[in-house]
């Protein structure tokens, strides 16, 4: 890298960061724009999308397309790409126009004006000029075999002369005829084509001229066309403007996965009325025809790159004449396709795509460097880059941290990437073995999502089911402190070694995870289910029939470990049951059952413990989990995919008599010490390097630490200074029950908060929208904290530290949704290492924080005492 010194960091992304940096090896000292890749473990290689997006950019050099000057392998484990530096995008030159011509009047970055002065307006002739250099680039790459997939303003930059240019190949694919099934997973929300928003998985070059369309009506209106909140809203925004499609003017739409009849039926609106008044105008009579022909529902009846570059709206300048030896030649575009074309673009007209749609379906293909049937495009430029270029490392999500600097790319669930990952529950790749066993169609009745697997009755039984089962595992946590009055005689200890069960059962629920959870991706979760849980319920036993504090304390070790297994499995449970624009309220109620168990423990257990032996405490436990262990054996299936098709393909074997049929799961290369491994490093990097990852951790920490040490306050505010008795000491913590109850009842203006942000950005999705629940909870704790403590007095009434306690409440699950949010989406690729490091992290302060919480009040309440004498 002595070639190139690094000026600032522009942008950041899942696998590295882009900055603007100086190439020394040019007479003029150029600019340019280095995308770091870091490369992780020597077996996990370099991201399959950066090695798409490599060998593509290598293979396209066009005027119109951002170009990938060279790439760098430095230092052993970080791979450069350095690209043309461009510091502007069309979202934010649309931002900056001036309120009067329909612009936010945004001001621009630093030096940013330098030499575009007189490039700035977006009149009439500069929307053309962009149209053009957009279709002419979408057309270079559809001639390529290329779909872009992600097309959208904040992924065309602008250069200083005012020239648009194409960027972020990250999702892009190379294409064939026949058609292959690819994700219906691509595209951002708002430019996102419609037979890819109702399910369909076999598309070509229509979905990135839908987009065009899109972007060309964006810029004629400086507003969006089709701004939807959800994928289900996103179809009716079309569908108002569009009218709903029909077999009449889309043969085939009713065939589509998530078509439905009952759709509501809206007419069309004239082309006008899309972009009525002053967006009209600008775009004239012949911008509207062209408009009108890239918003065509039918795909096979869309306007293709080509037709559009030599359509009226363009031949009527002058634009065409400049790109003229770029357009293959042929006559302007006529509205009957009757264009010449170039040999290699032949067999991607109208007709043979649309034979290939309805001919035979054929799976993805990965650009790795080992695929042969596209070795110009993926083996020829980057076999010579490092050997480690050779192993793919396929993930289901990417996003950009910084923000839209047109190098990183956003946050998208591409099946392709994850299909050889069995963590994924995706489809396989048929290309790298044909006889590999995938789903085969969404409605699969075999795959947990779809609605002949089982009715929402019974997933919602089986959400109940393990919901029950989390908080019995995280009751028996705070159960336990109710057995301190009765423990410490019995066991003839002290009050702080009787502390040492909870902190002791706690600390096991932290390193369980790390441990125990990657097993599910070998085994799946039935198996650990009834194992886990299973050896929860055995090891409760030895509790209840304990006569001394070290069978308790070993007892409760293994019990807290045990029970952690099936916490930090069950919740991927419920996604692989339900889809994602329904999964929001199903995890909503399992996630808050681990946190209601230590509030319901001393409810019943301050009645238990009151009216009756101490080790009946821990009998009722056995009896609860015995209950919970039959319901998950009896009515709790297998959900995960990977597992799934396993005996999918076990069951082909024996109906075929062909043993070449085998599941990704029955294939992969990973062993468990490896996967286990890896669990138990990758949490302590992200704990430990990632600073964001380490301050929200330690909020988290010192949360549940604050919640454990109630065990200890409430005993002594309310026994003390109110005259409670054990029961009513245990009814105390129905305060903070309460506001975790309206905490989780306020999700739905959390999800409108977040849907607004997106809408705000541009249809883009930041981690950071999910903090403002966290913002909030971290204001409400503390006041909820001083409230409780200049409350507790015996002339105060009872009720007022409980309503403190329930403002707690209300804040910690504020704090805890927006933090685990943030972590899934903030790294997607670790997302479980994320949650296992902050869930260390919880784990330890909760199971320190109850060791000096008493000693810490006596002292206090002594101190305060000699002050006030």
């Amino acid at each position: 890298m002595e070639n190139y010194q690094k000026m600032e960091k522009i942008g950041e992304g899942t696998y590295g960061v882009v900055y603007k940096a100086r190439d020394l090896t040019t007479p003029d000292q150029r600019i340019v724009a280095l995308k770091k890749i870091r490369l992780e473990a020597e077996d996990e290689g370099v991201p399959s999308t950066a090695i798409r997006e490599i060998s593509l950019l290598k293979e396209m050099q066009n005027e119109n397309i951002v170009r990938l000057f060279n790439i760098v392998h430095a230092d052993g484990h970080k791979l450069y790409l350095v690209f043309e530096y461009l510091d502007l995008d069309l979202k934010k030159f649309m931002e900056a126009l001036p309120v009067s011509q329909g612009g936010r009047g945004k001001p621009l970055g630093e030096g940013i004006m330098d030499g575009r002065q007189g490039h700035m307006g977006l009149g009439p002739e500069m929307v053309k000029k962009f149209a053009y250099q957009l279709i002419e680039g979408v057309r270079y790459c559809h001639s390529h075999r290329v779909l872009h997939r992600d097309l959208k303003p904040q992924n065309l930059l602008i250069d200083k002369e005012g020239n648009l240019k194409l960027a972020d190949f990250g999702l892009a694919r190379a294409f064939g005829v026949p058609l292959r099934t690819y994700t219906h997973e691509v595209v951002t929300l708002w430019y996102r084509a419609p037979e890819i928003l109702l399910g369909g998985r076999q598309y070509s070059t229509g979905v990135d001229m839908w987009s065009v369309g899109c972007i060309f009506a964006e810029m004629a209106t400086r507003k969006p066309l089709f701004p939807g909140d959800s994928e289900i809203d996103e179809i009716f925004k079309i569908f108002r403007v569009l009218g709903t499609p029909s077999e009449i003017d889309w043969p085939g739409v009713t065939s589509f996965p998530d078509f439905k009849a009952s759709f509501p039926k809206w007419e069309r609106k004239d082309t006008d009325d899309i972009v009525s008044g002053d967006g009209a105008k600008i775009l004239g009579e012949h911008g509207l025809d062209l408009l009108e022909n890239l918003l065509v529902y039918d795909p096979a009846g869309r306007i293709s790159a080509k037709q559009a570059v030599m359509c009226q709206y363009f031949t009527e300048g002058k634009l065409l004449q400049r790109n003229s030896a770029q357009t293959n030649g042929g006559a302007p575009y006529t509205g009957n396709g009757s264009v010449s074309s170039s040999p290699i673009e032949k067999d991607l007209e109208k007709s043979d795509i649309d034979h290939a749609i309805h001919g035979k379906e054929e799976e993805i293909e990965h650009a790795t460097p080992n695929d042969d049937s596209h070795t110009s495009i993926a083996q020829r430029k980057t076999a010579t880059l490092s050997p480690r270029l050779h192993t793919v490392r396929s993930h289901s999500s990417q996003r950009s941290y910084a923000g839209a600097d047109g190098y990183t790319h956003f946050n998208h669930d591409d099946d392709e990437k994850s299909s050889h990952d069995p963590s994924s529950g995706d489809s396989p790749d048929p290309d790298s073995n044909p006889f590999e066993v995938e789903w085969s169609s969404p409605d699969d009745p075999m795959s947990p999502k779809s609605s002949a697997w089982g009715s929402d009755l019974r997933k919602w039984s089986i959400v109940i089911i393990l919901a029950m089962s989390s908080m019995c595992v995280t009751c028996a946590s705070a159960l336990y402190t109710s057995t301190y009055l009765q423990i410490t005689p019995y066991f003839h200890i002290s009050r702080e070694v009787a502390t040492l069960g909870l902190s002791i059962f706690v600390a096991g629920l932290g390193l369980g995870p790390m441990f125990l959870s990657p097993l599910s991706e070998f085994y799946g979760r039935r198996v650990i289910y009834l194992c886990a849980f299973g050896m929860y319920l055995i090891w409760l036993i030895p509790c209840a029939l304990a006569q001394n504090i070290e069978t308790m304390l070993i007892a409760r070790f293994f019990d807290g470990l045990a029970g952690s297994a099936f916490l930090s499995v069950a919740g991927g449970t419920i996604g692989d049951m339900f889809p994602r624009e329904r999964l929001s309220m199903p995890m909503t109620v399992y996630t808050a059952s681990p946190f209601v168990g230590p509030l319901v423990g001393p409810v019943f257990g301050g009645f238990i413990n009151y009216y009756a032996d101490w080790r009946w405490s821990f009998w009722t436990l056995v009896i609860w989990a015995g209950v919970n262990w039959l319901l998950i054996a009896f009515f709790v299936p297998e959900t995960y995919s990977p597992v799934l098709l396993r005996r999918k393909a076990i069951k082909l074997r024996k109906e075929t008599g062909d043993g070449r049929w085998k599941a990704p799961i029955e294939v992969m290369s990973r062993s468990v010490t490896k996967t286990v491994a890896w669990s138990c490093v990758r949490p302590f990097q992200l704990l430990f390097f990632e600073q964001m990852c380490l301050n929200l951790c330690l909020l988290s920490a010192i949360l549940l630490g604050v919640l454990y040490l109630f065990f200890g306050a409430f005993a002594l505010v309310f026994s003390h200074n109110h005259n409670f008795n054990l029961w009513q000491q245990g009814l105390t913590f129905l305060g903070i029950f309460v506001g975790m109850v309206i905490g989780t009842a306020c999700d739905p203006l959390w999800r409108k908060n977040y849907l607004r942000l997106v809408r705000n950005n541009g249809g883009v999705s930041e981690p950071e929208f999910r903090l403002p629940s966290t913002i909030l909870g971290a204001v409400l704790v503390p006041i909820s904290l001083f409230g409780f403590g200049w409350t507790t007095y015996p002339w105060v009434h009872w009720i007022v530290p409980i309503f403190f306690s329930t403002i707690f409440g209300i804040g910690n699950i504020f704090c805890f949704s927006g933090i685990f949010t943030f972590l899934v989406e903030c790294y997607p690729l670790y997302a479980a290492s994320a949650l296992a490091a902050n869930s260390f992290a919880r784990s330890s302060f909760a199971a320190a924080f109850p060791l000096f919480g008493t000693q810490m009040y006596e002292k206090a309440c002594e101190t305060a005492l000699q002050m006030r004498l």
